[in-house]
C-alpha cells in the first residue's frame, strides 16, 4: 500500500487512472504516461556496471561516464559534465527544476555492477549505488544470496528488479594482416568463430575459408587472440554463443582444459559464470600447447583499443564499443544461416544494432500477465538470449539484452537516503530509460549504435521485452 501511495502522490490520481485503462488496451504504462517527475529536488544517485551501456548511459544521463573510475569520490558527486553531443537525456528532462536531481554511471563491467548488489554473494551491499547495470542477469541463486543482504532476508526483504533497458550487438572485430581482406559479402563461418576462439584448430588467418590474399601477399600470419581480463557480460553473452554454435551449428568445444575443467567434456558454457576473483571461469579462455597468443585489455572499449593497436588480432566487443575503432579496427560478418550455401550478415544496419528480428523469451514470471506469486520482482533473466546462429536473412545472429537492477523496497537496503534515491531510480528507470515516446529513452537510442527493446506480440507475450521491461519498472 506503501508504494501504491507514493506512486499516486507523484503522478497524480487522474494520471494514475489514465494509465490502467492505457495498459488495459494494450499501451504500455510508461509510454504512456511519457513524463518525467523530477522529483525529490536536488537528489543525486549513481550507477555502476556494463560497460555495454557506456554510450547509452551517457545518453540516458546527459552526464560523462568514465571507464572502471579509479576515485571514489566519483560515485559521491553525481554532476559529473554534460556529455555534450550525445543527447540532453534525464539531464534535460529536469533542467528546469530550481534544483534538479541528476544521475550519473560508471562503466566498470557486469562483475563489478553484480559484486555491488552482492550477487556474487560476496561483502555487501554498496550503500552508494542506487542502481547496477548488467548484461549477465543474475540467476536464481544470486538472487537470493541478493536478497540475503536486505533486512528481513530472502523471505521479507527487498527483491531485486530486473529490467531490460535496450539491446545491440556483439561485434568480432579484427585487424588483418596488410595483404589479407575477407572476401566481399563473406565473413567467419560458425565453427570457424569456436576454433579461433578455441586457439589451436584455426591459428593463422589463411585457415578461415573466406579469407584470401591480395595480389602477391600471404595470409599465413598467426592469429592474436584478445579478450576481457573483468568480468563481463559481453564475455558472458559472446562465450554463450559459442556454446549454442557448438551444440547446434557445428562448433567445437574448448580444445583443452580450462578454469580446472577437463578436456574433453569441458564446454564453452562452463567458462560463461562471474564468479569470485581468483576462480572466475569468465575471464578463461584456452591456453593449449601450441596454440595462438591471448592478450587482455579492460572493459569493452579496452578490447577495441587492444585490436587497433595489434596487428594481426581479433577481439569481441559490443557494437557501441566497436564503431569507437579506428580505420585499423574491422567488424566481420557472420554467418548467420545455411549449411550448403553459407549466408553472412554484419552487426550494423545504418547506424543501429543489426538486431530488429532479435528475439529473446520472456520469463515468465517476468510478463506483465503472468499469474505467478510477486510476479515482475526477482525474476530469473539468465537464460534469456538472443544467440540464432541460424536466423537467416539480412539478419546478425549475434545480439543481446542489457539491464538495468533496483530494488523493490529501498528502506530494507543499506543504501544511503533511501527514500530519495528510491524516488529517482523509478523516475530515471520507469519514466525515462523505458519509455517509447519521443525524446525519451528508448528513441534517444535511435542511430547510436544500439536497437530498442523488441516488442513482438501483445501485452504480456513470450516475447514482449518492451512489456516487460515497463511492467518491470513498475515495481522499482
Amino acid at each position: 500500500m506503501f508504494g501504491l501511495k507514493k506512486k499516486l502522490a507523484r503522478i497524480g490520481v487522474l494520471a494514475g487512472a489514465t494509465a490502467a485503462v492505457m495498459a488495459v488496451s494494450g499501451v504500455g504504462a510508461s509510454s504512456a504516461l511519457a513524463e518525467t517527475a523530477c522529483v525529490p529536488e536536488g537528489t543525486k544517485i549513481v550507477g555502476k556496471g556494463a560497460s555495454l551501456q557506456k554510450k547509452a548511459q551517457e545518453i540516458w544521463t546527459g552526464r560523462k561516464v568514465e571507464s572502471n573510475p579509479a576515485d571514489p569520490a566519483y560515485y559521491e558527486q553525481a554532476n559529473l559534465p554534460q556529455a555534450k553531443g550525445l543527447g540532453d537525456g534525464y539531464f534535460k528532462q529536469c533542467e528546469g527544476k530550481a534544483s534538479p536531481p541528476s544521475v550519473t554511471y560508471g562503466s566498470t563491467g557486469s562483475g563489478a555492477g553484480l559484486l555491488a548488489f552482492r550477487f556474487t554473494g560476496e561483502g555487501t551491499i554498496d550503500k552508494k549505488i542506487g542502481f547496477i547495470g548488467t548484461d549477465d542477469a543474475p540467476t536464481v541463486a544470486q538472487i537470493e544470496k541478493a536478497e540475503e543482504a536486505t533486512t528481513g532476508g530472502k523471505a521479507t526483504g527487498a527483491n531485486p528488479i530486473v529490467v531490460p533497458v535496450t539491446q545491440t550487438a556483439i561485434a568480432v572485430i579484427v585487424n588483418l594482416p596488410e595483404n589479407c581482406v575477407f572476401k566481399a559479402g563473406k565473413g567467419i563461418n560458425s565453427a570457424e568463430l569456436t576454433q579461433v576462439f578455441g586457439g589451436t584448430e584455426i591459428t593463422e588467418w589463411s585457415q578461415f575459408s573466406q579469407i584470401e590474399a591480395k595480389v602477391g601477399g600471404a595470409c599465413g600470419v598467426k592469429i592474436k587472440r584478445v579478450v576481457r581480463s573483468d568480468g563481463s557480460g559481453t564475455t558472458f553473452q559472446f562465450k554463450n554463443y559459442l556454446d549454442v554454435v557448438d551444440k547446434t551449428a557445428g562448433g567445437t568445444p574448448p580444445p583443452c582444459e580450462t578454469a580446472g575443467v577437463a578436456s574433453p567434456g569441458i564446454t564453452w558454457a562452463d567458462l560463461m559464470p562471474i564468479k569470485s576473483p581468483g576462480v572466475n571461469p569468465n575471464i578463461e579462455w584456452p591456453k593449449c600447447a601450441g596454440g595462438t597468443t591471448v592478450l587482455t585489455a579492460s572493459g569493452g572499449s579496452g578490447v577495441v583499443a587492444e585490436v587497433e593497436k595489434t596487428d594481426s588480432s581479433i577481439g569481441y566487443a559490443a557494437l557501441p564499443d566497436a564503431k569507437k575503432g579506428g580505420a585499423a579496427v574491422e567488424e566481420v560478418a557472420l554467418q548467420n544461416g545455411g549449411t550448403v550455401i553459407k549466408t553472412y550478415a554484419g552487426p550494423e544496419t545504418g547506424e543501429n544494432a543489426n538486431c530488429e528480428n532479435a528475439k529473446y523469451d520472456v520469463p515468465k514470471k517476468g510478463q506483465s500477465d503472468s499469474m505467478e506469486a510477486e510476479k515482475g520482482e526477482s525474476v530469473n533473466w539468465s537464460g534469456t538470449f538472443g544467440a540464432n546462429p541460424t536466423i537467416g536473412g539480412g539478419n546478425y545472429p549475434l545480439c543481446t539484452l542489457t539491464y538495468v537492477i533496483g530494488w523493490s523496497d529501498y528502506t530494507k537496503t543499506p543504501i544511503e537516503n533511501p527514500g530519495n534515491t528510491s524516488s529517482i531510480v523509478e523516475d530515471y528507470i520507469k519514466n525515462y530509460v523505458v519509455s517509447t515516446a519521443a525524446g525519451f529513452g528508448q528513441k534517444d537510442l535511435v542511430n547510436n549504435w544500439y536497437a530498442p527493446l523488441p516488442i513482438l506480440g501483445g501485452v504480456g507475450s513470450d516475447n514482449n521485452v518492451q512489456d516487460a521491461a515497463e511492467f518491470a519498472a513498475g515495481k522499482l
